[in-house]
């Protein structure tokens, strides 16, 4: 891919048509003609279907084999095949060590929280009682 630099802008040269750049300090005028894939058709379809975005990601297509033996075994996978589960075996791993330190870190959390809840119980039962009026009231009480 060719790039021009102008001053500080840099410039695609295959996205433009008519770019400018500076030869000798003048302004020269050349034409290009843009290669890439600016729409792929379909794209926002296949996203709002919840698919891959260019439909060769993943799918049927892109997963299964492309041919079986005539007696019914399958082919033998082939090597996009090979990288591509080995790729998701990787993000599988991922997500199951990920979770399991959610997982742990919950549990840490929630037992942080019973122990400051239960030294906080111990701090209210060893403070001192009111009294006064409700001693009184309950000596009363319990005489009668």
């Amino acid at each position: 891919m060719m790039y021009l630099f102008t001053g500080s802008l840099m410039i695609n040269a295959q996205r433009m048509c008519c770019v400018y750049c500076i030869r000798n300090s003048s302004w020269v005028l050349f034409r290009s003609i843009s290669t890439g894939g600016n729409v792929q058709a379909g794209k926002s379809w296949r996203i709002s279907q919840g698919e891959s975005q260019s439909g060769r990601d993943y799918g049927p297509l892109v997963d299964l084999p492309d041919w079986k033996y005539a007696d019914g075994r399958p082919a033998p996978l082939g090597s996009g095949q090979l990288k591509r589960q080995q790729e998701q075996r990787q993000i599988a791993e991922r997500i199951d060590r990920l979770a399991s330190e959610m997982t742990a870190a919950i549990q840490i959390t929630q037992n942080e929280e019973r122990t400051r809840q239960r030294k906080q119980d111990e701090r209210n039962q060893h403070k001192l009682k009111a009294k006064g009026q409700e001693f009184r009231k309950y000596k009363l009480s319990s005489k009668e």
